[in-house]
């Protein structure tokens, strides 16, 4: 191994007087012409720049520890990796269980956020960052629900001077008693509900993956892997959170599949996934929903207040959803079956047009602008920067 920056071998010099290689002078040799001994003089060498001398040390010094980190993975469980194992308290099952029982709704809502970003960036490890997963959406919506469960988010009901907090209500009540209180209440459980139902699978799907990695040269292992996940009794009678997980892992073997066919089928996979997780969350947060908004004719109204926070944007989901899919999910050929799925609740698989929800107290329209979202902005890249929530004690 070479340590010296990569230059030259300094040169070595040796004098003629050493003991060891020269001869014995002869006395009739010792006269003036003819000395009786010669010192070497060093071979001449250009003048070395400094700083170029540092830099090459610096790039030898990087390759180094590039070196030795190589060594390191590849001795790790499982062969070598194409990325570090990722790591994070929210990979704890337990930690995740003790998350969702926090009993302050505040310092909660903050760990749960915190939580579905740092298990977005696990899922990313796995399946890639080009497409956003079920959780890298999850983080925005926990985080705009925080300002609801701070009691910083106003709504107000048409024939009132005085704003009512909150975006949903806990308890079905008149509409005259729909107060910030109860909808603050009403969004931390939802939140809660939500993060405690489907955060553990996630958990246990990285854990999976990357702890046994041998499914990265073996296809009937990785196949097997993923039966054995979804037939886990924590997923038993979750159809779509079982198929949405084998959609995960498809993906997740074209992670580092090149060419049109490869990228544009991981995509929709992608979607695939993400949608169906999304069918599952709605379906968790329904009761909540419903009890939330004012009801009457007011929930129209409600719905057209609400807004959704990512960076840069606020969206209003009273109204179409308006930016254009990605070229990869502009149609659906690796997952036809998605066509039916926008059909289904009321939306064009080809149009953004008439996505928006009147009434967010419908899962159905939930869904139809949910699919729009998901689709339209699979690949924003700033979906995956982290929310500024401060970090808290579990």
């Amino acid at each position: 191994m070479r340590v010296d920056g990569g230059g030259s071998r300094p040169v070595q010099t040796q004098a003629t007087t050493s003991t060891s290689t020269a001869k014995p002078a002869q006395p009739a040799q010792t006269t003036t012409s003819q000395p009786a001994a010669r010192t070497t003089e060093p071979a001449a060498r250009a003048p070395v720049d400094p700083q170029r001398q540092q830099d090459s040390r610096t790039v030898s010094r990087h390759d180094m520890r590039a070196q030795m980190l190589q060594q390191r993975l590849a001795t790790d469980v499982g062969g070598p990796r194409a990325e570090p194992r990722f790591q994070s308290a929210y990979l704890d099952e337990a930690h995740v269980r003790r998350v969702a029982d926090m009993k302050d709704p505040v310092q909660r809502n903050y760990a749960i956020t915190r939580g579905y970003h740092e298990l977005s960036e696990g899922m990313a490890s796995l399946v890639g960052k080009d497409n956003a997963n079920w959780l890298t959406f999850g983080k925005w919506a926990s985080n705009t629900a925080g300002g609801v469960i701070r009691k910083e988010v106003d709504v107000k009901l048409p024939g009132s001077d005085s704003p009512v907090g909150g975006l949903v209500n806990f308890v079905t009540k008149p509409v005259q008693n729909w107060k910030k209180d109860d909808a603050a209440d009403a969004v931390a459980k939802g939140n809660q509900a939500i993060f405690g139902d489907i955060a553990p699978h996630f958990s246990r799907f990285i854990n999976t993956f990357q702890n046994d990695t041998s499914w990265r040269k073996d296809p009937a292992r990785g196949q097997q892997m993923i039966d054995d996940f979804v037939k886990q009794p924590a997923l038993e009678g979750k159809p779509d959170l079982q198929n949405a997980f084998r959609s995960y892992h498809e993906a997740m073997t074209l992670k580092d599949a090149k060419g049109y066919e490869a990228e544009n089928r991981r995509a929709e996979l992608m979607f695939q996934g993400n949608f169906l997780v999304a069918k599952h969350e709605q379906q968790v947060a329904d009761r909540f929903v419903k009890g939330a908004m004012p009801g009457m004719s007011y929930n129209d109204n409600v719905t057209d207040q609400m807004r959704l926070n990512i960076p840069g944007q606020s969206l209003v989901l009273g109204q179409d959803v308006q930016k254009a899919a990605p070229f990869e999910l502009t149609s659906f050929n690796a997952v036809p079956e998605m066509n039916a799925e926008a059909r289904r609740f009321g939306q064009d698989p080809q149009s953004t047009q008439h996505s928006d929800a009147s009434d967010w107290s419908k899962y159905d329209e939930r869904m139809g602008y949910i699919f729009h979202y998901f689709r339209s902005y699979q690949q924003e890249s700033r979906l995956h920067e982290t929310p500024s929530v401060p970090f808290v004690t579990v």
